[in-house]
């Protein structure tokens, strides 16, 4: 799984008060999508995801399988709209 950065502009934008945001920006379209901390954990971590799993528990306080789902929901999200590639 690699992140296509061809096409896609990707940012964290660190926030003191709220939650910290992930900003994806489609380079062609020129569509912008704001995303929440979680898909930044994943996308930084992505080579390792036992590492992904156990920040995302620690984090969110949610057991091992939940946080399973959640990071296979999330890179169907991300192949969906083109910023993840399964070259």
């Amino acid at each position: 799984m690699i992140v296509n950065k061809k096409t896609w502009y990707i940012r964290f934008e660190p926030n003191i008060i709220d939650e910290k945001k992930l900003i994806l920006y489609n380079k062609f379209t020129e569509k912008l999508y704001l995303l929440p901390e979680i898909y930044y954990i994943y996308l930084k971590n992505i080579e390792n995801l036992d590492l992904c799993y156990r920040i995302i528990q620690d984090k969110y306080l949610i057991e091992n399988s939940y946080a399973k789902d959640l990071v296979i929901e999330m890179k169907n999200k991300l192949l969906d709209l083109g910023v993840l590639s399964n070259d």
